[in-house]
């Protein structure tokens, strides 16, 4: 990790109608980070998600990445290297696992001829793309050739991530991943997403009310309450913040 940011918010504010969703928030991440942002339901998170992605235009504050003022349509920002995914699983649910992780590889860094695609692509493509590797990280071996909509969630989750990892991206933006999995599943989330910010460059900016897997995963934290930043700090730093524990924690 380095001390340069990757992602920095200045002063963003976001209203719909007379509601307030997001008041004057910065934040940053650095290059190589994981980052942890929490808070109630309500407390402007996915709004944050939304203005980072370029869903949502803010009615005033900046948003750069890697040091340039962002672009304002979505696909441009992701084609920078901003890789979203979404509570409700946003893949193919009618392809297979196969067809989603070579579609995805398509928008990523690389590009296959949309002939090859069709065929499956070439086993000298697939190695160049991180194609098996990242199909193992994510033990999704013997489920390549089901399709989605077969799938339990926790294993349409990990597709989801999977597609997400061969687009390369240089930030990650994960919403809340471990929504509707078993803890099993959670705890196997947990160690695969420890491993691939280990083992990558990527950063990381991750929207989680699990707190187990967040307090473990995540290097710093950021805590929204109301549409504002009322905390930010370590993990351990947050956790032990009264106004987080009276704002979402609790003393339990």
């Amino acid at each position: 990790m380095s001390n340069t940011p990757i992602l920095e918010l200045s002063d963003i504010t976001v209203r719909y109608g007379a509601v307030q969703a997001l008041g004057d928030v910065s934040l940053s991440v650095d290059d190589g980070a994981f980052v942890g942002l929490i808070g109630p339901n309500g407390a402007g998170k996915t709004s944050l998600f939304n203005v980072i992605s370029g869903f949502t235009k803010p009615h005033s504050g900046s948003t750069s990445f890697a040091g340039s003022l962002m672009p304002k349509a979505a696909h441009r920002r992701a084609r920078l290297g901003l890789v979203r995914t979404f509570q409700n699983v946003g893949l193919n649910r009618s392809a297979t696992v196969d067809e989603n992780l070579l579609a995805a590889v398509t928008t990523g860094t690389f590009q296959l001829e949309l002939s090859e695609l069709f065929f499956g692509g070439s086993s000298q493509q697939r190695e160049i793309l991180g194609f098996e590797q990242t199909h193992q990280m994510f033990e999704l071996s013997k489920h390549l050739y089901m399709k989605v909509s077969d799938l339990s969630t926790g294993v349409a989750k990990m597709v989801e991530l999977a597609c997400a990892v061969l687009r390369h991206p240089r930030l990650l933006l994960l919403d809340e991943p471990s929504s509707g999995l078993s803890p099993d599943e959670t705890d196997r989330l947990g160690v695969v997403l420890r491993q691939l910010h280990a083992e990558s460059d990527m950063s990381i900016l991750m929207i989680e009310h699990d707190m187990p897997l967040i307090m473990r995963s995540a290097e710093y934290m950021v805590c929204l309450d109301f549409g504002t930043v009322i905390a930010r700090g370590t993990p351990a730093e947050v956790r032990n913040n009264q106004v987080v524990i009276d704002a979402y924690l609790g003393e339990g």
